[in-house]
């Protein structure tokens, strides 16, 4: 697609090269990798490294969050701009699902 950014394109290249890697490949060449790639926030574990990331991957992810403007996204729908959206109809603001 040409409207891609040239990040989503260089994520594209990064997936044909982990094709061929098994993450227990990952695993086993990096004992660190869980601490490298998980996050513990309150009760909420986020643990990425069971993906087929490394660090090159992971930052080019966070490129292309900040591009797409994830962040004010985020923002603007916790502030009640931003609705969802069903079959092109506005339906309800995000904030009412969080009372």
């Amino acid at each position: 697609m040409e409207n891609l950014s040239p990040t989503w394109h260089e994520l594209e290249q990064q997936a044909k090269r982990f094709q061929s890697i098994h993450l227990r490949d990952l695993f086993a060449n990096d004992p660190d990798r869980f601490k490298k790639f998980s996050l513990e926030v309150g009760d909420i574990l986020l643990d990425y490294s069971k993906n087929l990331i490394d660090h090159e991957v992971f930052n080019l992810l966070m490129k292309l969050a900040v591009e797409a403007k994830v962040s004010e996204w985020r923002d603007k729908m916790f502030n009640g701009e931003v609705r969802i959206r069903l079959n092109s109809r506005n339906i309800i603001p995000f904030q009412w699902l969080t009372c």
